[in-house]
């Protein structure tokens, strides 16, 4: 059987706040930052697993975003690639 005061300290609710950035250095003294911040109130003797789990899903969120972000760079960087080694002047020109 659990003392009241561990029930006590039980049902007493925190708030955990997480966070996590991360800097893309883009070259030419440009960055794209990236950024996912989190709160959630639960039971104090849950507090520290709770903060790990939030740091981790922020993490995870913000990397999501940076692989994306990248993809989209290098798909818009073969295009140029493509347009500057077959220019096409006129769309009509390539039509059957």
């Amino acid at each position: 059987m659990r003392s009241n005061i561990n029930m006590v300290k039980e049902k007493q609710l925190v708030e955990v706040a997480r966070s996590f950035s991360y800097k893309l250095n883009l070259g030419n003294y440009q960055s794209a930052d990236f950024f996912c911040s989190q709160k959630i109130e639960c039971p104090e003797n849950m507090a520290t697993e709770t903060s790990e789990k939030l740091y981790e899903f922020c993490k995870s969120e913000v990397m999501k975003s940076v692989d994306k972000y990248v993809e989209d760079k290098m798909i818009e960087a073969e295009s140029k690639k493509v347009e500057a080694i077959i220019p096409i002047t006129d769309k009509n020109e390539f039509e059957v």
